[in-house]
């Protein structure tokens, strides 16, 4: 499962934004834009809610991450 960001390096902000809330994803190596997401087999509906919840958080810190560059 992956994601494209249209920053040329929103996988790898993106990734380190969700390590430091506690969610695995790694950059795509052959697209820095890209996010992998590995998830296992065996979840449930209470891991994705509170996976989204980290999600959300992560994405607005890059948001603001690039805001703030400008």
């Amino acid at each position: 499962m992956g994601l494209v960001f249209d920053a040329p390096l929103g996988g790898v902000q993106m990734m380190s934004a969700l390590f430091a809330r506690g969610i695995w994803a790694i950059v795509a190596g052959f697209d820095r834009s890209v996010l992998q997401f590995k998830p296992g087999l065996l979840i449930d509906r209470a891991y994705c809610d509170e996976a989204l919840a980290r999600f959300e958080s992560a994405l607005e810190a890059v948001k603001g991450m690039r805001s703030g560059s400008r």
